[in-house]
C-alpha cells in the first residue's frame, strides 16, 4: 500500500501511512471505531490492532 493511503470498510475507511526516520521506519494505522485491522509488517511481522490510531515499527 502506498504511503498515506487507506481501504474501506464498511463502517468507515482505514488509513495507513508510513515515514522514514533516523531511527528506522514508522507505521501508522487508524483504524475506525468498532474495527480491527491486521498490519503485516517488513520482516514478517503482523500486528493486529484495534479501533484508533497506533504507530508501529518494523
Amino acid at each position: 500500500m502506498a504511503p498515506g493511503s487507506g481501504v474501506g470498510c464498511p463502517t468507515r475507511r482505514i488509513e495507513v501511512a508510513w515515514r522514514r526516520r533516523r531511527s528506522g521506519r514508522e507505521v501508522t494505522v487508524t483504524a475506525p471505531v468498532n474495527a480491527t485491522a491486521e498490519v503485516a509488517l517488513p520482516g514478517g511481522a503482523t500486528h493486529v490492532v484495534g479501533s484508533g490510531r497506533h504507530r508501529l515499527r518494523p
